[in-house]
Order: C-alpha cells, then sequence, then structure tokens
C-alpha cells in the first residue's frame, strides 16, 4: 500500500513538473524581443564619447567602457545615455540590456581615436597626436621632414623642420604655440640647428609685434649644433618666431629640431655692475646701495623689515649689484621704513626724488613722506603714479617744489600705502633730482633759451615760450592739438650738460590708444634736402621705446610718412638726443608734425621733450631752414631732373591714384629707399618722359608707395583692378623677387587694421627687352570700418642684382 501511494506520488511530482516547464516555454514565446545596441559622438580634441542607447523592449542597462588596466577593472555605468571620457588608444564598449521578465541581449563596438595634443615645449616635430602650425613669411618654406643628415647634437632617426630661405631679409618661421611660453623662471631656450654655412640664428618671442622680445646665436656651420637663447623677461609668450641670418641675405636649407625650455639654473645670470658712487647729503641725496647705508644713517623700521641684499634679478632696467629689501610686517596699513638725514632737503621747482621698484604685483603706490625728524607735525606726503610691472624693475617719480625747500630731514617710504599686507618689496636708486633752480644732477643753473622758430623753413622748437594747445583740430597753426596725449609747458625736471634748458614739453599719453600723439600744424610745406633730419631731446622714466615723427599734409591726413628715431631710447631720468633721417625726397609734401612716444605701446606714460629741430643737410639750411614756400610741388634731388614748380595732379577721372605716369616727378609718392634706392627717371619710360626706378641689392627691399587713396570714396566687398607697366634691367638672380600689395585702409588715426590683398608676392624675373603691362585685381574687406582710410599702394624689389622701372600705374573698381 505505502508503494502504491508512492508511486501516486511520484506521477503527481512529474505532472507537476511537466506541467511547469510548459508554462514556462510557454511564457518565453509570450516575452518581447530584446535587442541591444548603441551608437555615438566623439569630441576628437576632449576624447569625450557620448553614446546613444538604441535598444528595444529593455528597461535597465549594464555598460562597460573596455578601460581596465592591470590595477583597475573597467569603468561601468548603468545609465541609459551615458558620457565618458577616453585616453587616446582601442577600447570594447559593451552594453548589456535587460527587461524585468530577466531577458537580456548584448551588444558591443570597437572604438579607436588619438587625441590630440597642444602644440607646447618641448618641440620635437615626431608627436603625431599634435598638429604643429608653423606660418612662413617673406619667402621662407617650412615641412616637416625625416633627419636627412644625422650627425654632432641630433644623431637620431626622427622628424626635423625644414626650412627653405630664399633670401630675402628678415623671412623666418613662427611657431603659433597651443599652451604659452612662460618665462617667470626658466628663461634660455636650447635648439637644434643645422647649417652648412656660418649664419647667426635669431629666436624671437612675441605677444604682439609691440612686445616682443629676441635674442640671436651664432652657428658655425658646421651641421647640426645645439644652440642656446637667453632671456631676461619673465613674461609668457604664445608665439616663437626663427630666422635664419634674419637681416641677411643667406639662401639655402637649414633644419632645426628639438626646442626645450633649460631650466633657470642654466640660464646665465646677467652680471651685476657695482655703483662707483652714493650721496647721503641731504643736498645731493642718492641711495644706490653702493655700500649698505644703515652703516652711515639712521634708519627705522616701523613695522617694517629693512634689508641690504643682491640683486634679485639684474637687468639692462637695474643692473646693480646691491639693492635694498623692505617687507612689511602685516601690522598696519601704514607699515613704512625711515630715514633721517643729518640736514634739511633743498628743493627747487620741478624738484622731484626717482626711485626704481620691483615687486610680485602691480597696481600699487609708493608714497614718499617728509617730515621734521624733531617735530613730526612739519610734514607732507606725495604719492607715486600707480605701478604697471610684475616681477620687474621699474621707476617711479615723486615730485616736490620750491615750496617744499629747506623744511625736511626726514625721508618715510611707504608701499601700498592703507593696504595692510605682509609683501615684499625692493627698491634701489633713491635719488633727488633737482629742478629748473639748479641742483645734483650736473647741471646747475639752467639756461634760458634764446630763439625759437616755428616756421617750416627753420623749425626750431625750444620752448622759449610756451606754443600752448588747441581744443578742435585744425584750428591755430603752431599749437598742440593732443590726441588723447596732454601737453604741458614745464620746468626741465632734470638740467644736465645734454639739456640745459629752463622750459621745456611734457607730454603724456591718457592710456586710451597705442597711438597717443601730439600734433603741431604748419603754415607752409617743410623743406628738406638729402642729408637733413630732425633731432629732439627726450627725458622719460623708462627706456627702451621708440620715439615716431610723423609728418603729413594737415588737409589730407592720406599723405603722410613715418619717421622712426635712429635709435631705441636708451636712458632713465635723463636727457638724450634722438635722430629722425629725412631726404629731398620729402619736401614740399608735409605741413604737420606728430609725435608718437612709443607708438604700438598703450600707457600712461609720461615723456619730456626738448629742442626738436630740423637740421638740412648738404643742400643748405639752418641748421635752421630752407626755403619753405607753401605750394604743393614735389622736389626730389640726386639730380633727376624734375621741375621744382610742376603742381601735384589731381587723380584721373574714374581712378584712385594719382600720378601714376610719374609726369610729375615724385608728387605724392613715397620713395622708401630701405638701403636700396628709389628715383624718378627721366631716361626710362613708357609714353611721357618719366618713370619709377627701383634698384635693390642683396639683403634690402627699396619701395615705391602711395598711401590711403580715395578716403572715404571706397567701398566695402567691391573688386578694384591695378594696371601698370614694368620693365628690368637684367636678371634678378639668386633669390630677387619683386613684390606688389594694396592695403584696405581703416580711418586714419582709427583701431581698425589695414587689410593686406597680395597682388604679386614671388615674381622672379621681368623682361629686359620690353615693357609688360601687369594686371591684378582685388576684393575690398565687407565692412565699410575696413576701408574708411582709402586704399594704399605698395611695389618693392627685394634683393635684386637687377633694377625695375613703374609706370602708367592705375587703380579703378572693375
Amino acid at each position: 500500500m505505502k508503494q502504491i501511494i508512492q508511486k501516486i506520488k511520484q506521477i503527481s511530482i512529474l505532472l507537476l513538473v511537466l506541467s511547469f516547464l510548459s508554462c514556462e516555454k510557454e511564457d518565453e514565446k509570450n516575452l518581447p524581443q530584446i535587442t541591444a545596441g548603441f551608437t555615438y559622438t566623439i569630441n576628437v580634441d576632449t576624447g569625450t564619447v557620448t553614446f546613444i542607447n538604441i535598444s528595444e523592449s529593455a528597461d535597465s542597462y549594464e555598460w562597460s567602457f573596455g578601460d581596465e588596466t592591470e590595477n583597475s577593472p573597467a569603468t561601468t555605468s548603468t545609465e541609459v545615455n551615458p558620457i565618458h571620457t577616453f585616453a587616446s588608444g582601442t577600447y570594447t564598449v559593451l552594453l548589456k540590456a535587460k527587461n524585468v521578465a530577466g531577458a537580456s541581449n548584448t551588444f558591443e563596438s570597437i572604438i579607436t581615436f588619438e587625441i590630440p595634443e597642444v602644440f607646447a615645449f618641448p618641440v620635437t616635430f615626431d608627436n603625431a597626436k599634435v598638429s604643429y602650425t608653423v606660418a612662413t613669411f617673406s619667402g621662407t618654406t617650412f615641412k616637416i621632414v625625416d633627419n636627412p643628415a644625422l650627425g654632432g647634437t641630433n644623431n637620431v632617426a626622427s622628424k626635423v623642420g625644414e626650412i627653405v630661405n630664399s633670401g630675402a631679409a628678415f623671412e623666418g618661421i613662427a611657431l603659433e604655440l597651443g599652451t604659452d611660453l612662460d618665462l617667470t623662471t626658466n628663461k634660455s631656450i636650447k635648439v637644434n640647428v643645422w647649417s652648412d654655412k656660418a649664419v647667426d640664428v635669431l629666436l624671437k618671442l612675441e605677444i604682439s609685434e609691440s612686445d616682443a622680445v629676441e635674442t640671436a646665436v651664432n652657428h658655425t656651420g658646421s651641421g647640426w649644433e645645439e644652440l642656446t637663447f637667453s632671456f631676461s623677461s619673465s613674461k609668457s609668450y604664445p608665439k616663437v618666431v626663427v630666422f635664419i641670418d634674419g637681416p641677411g641675405a643667406t639662401t639655402g636649407t637649414f633644419y632645426i629640431d628639438d626646442l626645450v625650455q633649460v631650466a633657470s639654473e642654466e640660464s646665465p645670470a646677467p652680471l651685476c655692475e657695482a655703483e662707483t658712487m652714493q650721496s647721503l647729503n641731504a643736498v645731493d641725496f642718492n641711495l644706490t646701495f653702493m655700500a649698505d647705508p644703515a652703516s652711515s644713517l639712521t634708519i627705522i623700521q616701523d613695522n617694517t623689515t629693512y634689508e641690504y641684499i643682491d640683486n634679485i634679478a639684474a637687468t639692462d632696467a637695474n643692473n646693480s649689484c646691491k639693492i635694498g629689501k623692505l617687507t612689511n610686517s602685516n601690522q598696519n596699513p601704514w607699515d613704512n621704513l625711515q630715514i633721517d638725514l643729518a640736514s634739511k632737503l633743498t628743493f627747487t621747482n620741478g624738484s622731484n626724488f626717482t626711485m626704481k621698484v620691483y615687486s610680485p604685483q602691480s597696481g600699487y603706490k609708493v608714497t614718499m613722506k617728509l617730515e621734521d625728524k624733531n617735530d613730526n607735525s612739519i610734514k607732507t606726503e606725495v604719492a607715486s603714479s600707480a605701478t604697471t610691472k610684475t616681477n620687474e624693475w621699474e621707476v617711479i617719480t615723486v615730485p616736490f617744489g620750491a615750496t617744499d625747500s629747506g623744511k625736511y630731514d626726514k625721508i618715510v617710504l611707504f608701499f601700498d600705502l592703507e593696504t595692510q599686507n605682509g609683501n615684499t618689496y625692493y627698491f634701489d636708486d633713491l635719488k633727488l633730482n633737482a629742478g629748473s633752480g639748479g641742483g645734483n644732477t650736473g647741471g646747475g643753473a639752467c639756461t634760458t633759451d634764446a630763439a625759437q622758430s616755428l616756421s617750416a623753413s627753420s623749425f626750431d622748437l625750444t620752448f622759449l615760450t610756451d606754443i600752448g594747445t588747441i581744443a578742435t583740430k585744425g584750428a591755430d597753426v603752431g599749437k598742440f592739438f593732443q590726441d588723447n596725449t596732454t601737453y604741458e609747458y614745464v620746468d626741465n625736471p632734470g638740467t644736465s650738460s645734454v639739456n640745459n634748458s629752463c622750459k621745456v614739453g611734457k607730454a603724456t599719453n591718457s592710456n586710451q590708444n597705442p597711438w597717443d600723439n601730439l600734433q603741431i600744424d604748419l603754415t607752409n610745406k617743410l623743406a628738406f634736402t638729402d642729408g637733413s633730419n630732425f633731432t629732439m631731446k627726450v627725458y622719460s622714466p623708462q627706456s627702451g621705446y621708440k620715439v615716431t615723427l610723423k609728418l603729413e599734409d594737415k588737409t589730407n591726413g592720406g599723405i603722410a610718412k613715418e619717421f622712426p628715431s635712429n635709435e631705441t631710447t636708451t636712458k632713465i631720468n635723463e636727457w638724450e638726443v634722438l635722430t629722425f633721417p629725412v631726404s629731398a625726397a620729402d619736401a614740399n609734401i608735409y605741413d604737420k608734425i606728430v609725435l608718437f612716444f612709443d607708438l604700438q605701446t598703450q600707457n600712461a606714460n609720461t615723456y619730456y621733450f626738448d629742442d626738436l629741430k630740423l637740421n638740412l643737410g648738404s643742400g643748405g639750411g639752418n641748421t635752421g631752414g630752407n626755403s619753405g614756400g607753401s605750394g604743393t610741388s614735389s622736389t626730389l634731388g640726386g639730380g633727376t631732373g624734375c621741375d621744382d614748380t610742376i603742381t601735384c595732379p589731381a587723380a584721373p577721372v574714374g581712378e584712385l591714384l594719382f600720378n601714376g605716369d610719374f609726369e610729375a616727378c615724385d608728387c605724392d609718392w613715397q620713395l622708401i629707399n630701405n638701403g636700396g634706392l628709389v628715383t624718378i627717371s627721366t631716361t626710362i619710360s613708357n609714353g611721357g618722359t618719366k618713370s619709377a626706378q627701383i634698384q635693390s641689392a642683396a639683403g634690402v627691399n627699396p619701395a615705391l608707395k602711395q598711401e590711403r587713396l580715395g578716403a572715404g570714396l571706397i567701398q566695402p566687398n567691391t573688386t578694384y583692378v591695378v594696371t601698370f607697366d614694368i620693365k628690368a634691367s637684367g636678371e634678378f638672380g639668386e633669390g630677387g623677387l619683386f613684390k606688389a600689395f594694396t592695403f584696405s585702409e581703416g580711418e586714419n588715426g582709427g583701431d581698425v587694421a589695414a587689410t593686406q590683398h597680395v597682388l604679386t608676392e614671388n615674381t622672379t624675373s621681368i623682361s629686359s627687352a620690353s615693357w609688360e603691362s601687369k594686371s591684378y585685381t582685388f576684393t575690398t574687406p565687407g565692412s565699410a570700418a575696413q576701408v574708411a582710410g582709402g586704399i594704399s599702394f605698395l611695389a618693392e624689389l627685394v634683393n635684386s642684382a637687377a633694377s625695375v622701372n613703374i609706370d602708367n600705374v592705375v587703380i579703378k573698381a572693375q
């Protein structure tokens, strides 16, 4: 009986199992079918992948991104559409899609990509992940090639940069970096350079054209050599420019490789220069730190620590070996350093203290307080202008006048008064400079100028009297117009043997534009002879800038030419003389003088100037003058046969360019010698009797130019045609090129840069047997602001052994 019951139980269980299996199979047939799948988008610059889930009939997901390593499992996610960032490489990404009933399906995809890397130092040209952005200019070509000459300092098979010079001056390459080159600490760059010729290699670091540093190193021509370029700047630079034989005309193929920034300790420190004099007397106070002043004077540290130390940054701006260090204690906003003197300080009108300062911050003022050391109720405070440099030396000025004389025998220095801090500041060359009443600057009492001339024929601005200012441009000839630069008639800030005048001009830029300037209109046109120049004395709290003198036609600003001074200024708070060469080719064109102090650098600096004087060359004059006249004719010296009485013509109807046939000699043309010679020929022409002749030579680029044609008439997005006839005297020779350009100009004095249009840049030969007629077109840019100043035309001959003659130049709308 038990056996029967047991069998019945077994049969029942079997039937139950069969029934369950039958139901399960039936349920599986009824479950929705799951299909796993995904697509994706890749940001190749960052390695970020956005996954797009296209699975069907699923409600949960398990992702594995295939980025496992020896030390960690793969990254996972349960999001529907995850976003994941990968490093460069190959990855198998797997998606498992499921539903609530437990059904699932998987899908996988292999993703491979390379993430571009930023172009930054070190530069080897071997990294396939880097897009090396290298620009060329002035005829150079560049490409990345296999090292063609293993040996020397580069005996490794790798990629290198090939530079091919055409022979033009200052042709080169520019490396446009993705990450700036920071010179805060590491100030040298090593470069492997291959050359089979002895040349100078120039390395230039740029933020902008006006804010650049450069240094040159000689290559012996022995193949691969490692050159080291050292800089004193602490700025960051986005562009590195390489010139092989920069100003020269060397042709050939050169290679560069392995540009590496060198640790600061490998950079040769500039040698300091020991001071030779110091005065701690009130009458001619000049604290140079030749010796520690604490050994001779009473120095009180009022919550400020003073130290006598080595110069932490010997540069051209301050090459002293010893300096003072001042550290605020962060106790009070008026932490200060005090210096007691043996006698009272003496001032005259125009006196000042100057001092060199260096700190890790800019934008603060140094305040000098003078006191009677026995009665501190007798005092005066004067602050400098705000500092502008960070970790660089600069000069600040604190002015005092005759009313402060004979009262004070204590100097108190506050760095960033009213700001409580624990900062460290460095200072040097705290010096008393006498005003026009005499003093320690070496010149004694000033001398009143005896004569002054504002005539174009004998211009000599001595500030014998104040020529004053005017409120609007074009009014009152012979007075300054202030174009965002303030003019003042002041006492000489530092009489010396170079300039002992009592009165000078003061120019203070407004920090509005890089071209803040002063302008003076003349009654007649300026007349010059070959060898003429302007000279001017300048004085400022900084060095290393150029003064630019621009001459204009006061009724047509498009007729203009700039004359930068020959030399960069070298003095700080000392007078020096600058020279601006002009020639007979510039005669009788201009009746306006424009002065730019440090053109292309926007600043609020103050400059002093005096004795702006026209000096004539061998043709005669004033050191004093020339027969000026108010006519509009243009005279070209050198025996060209030009008639001084010819009147400059208007542009022909429908054309833009004046005197394109040169029959009025050089009227309206700028003849730019640039080391060559540009003249008006009376023996070669293609119709008429004259043409322009450009004579070049190795390494020079003379040019012919006419500026700002049709100002106010040029239309944007319009096609213009340029035609001219040209003939050469022979073969240009190796590296010789003829180039022609036009420029769409922004408003004169505005902030819209010119747009260059290349007509021809690499013409290597011109017929010498007959005249060739050239025709080019260009289209002006689309903005009216870009053409408000008209069109300029420039033709130049570079590095040529032959000369060219140009005639019948025409520019007109198509």
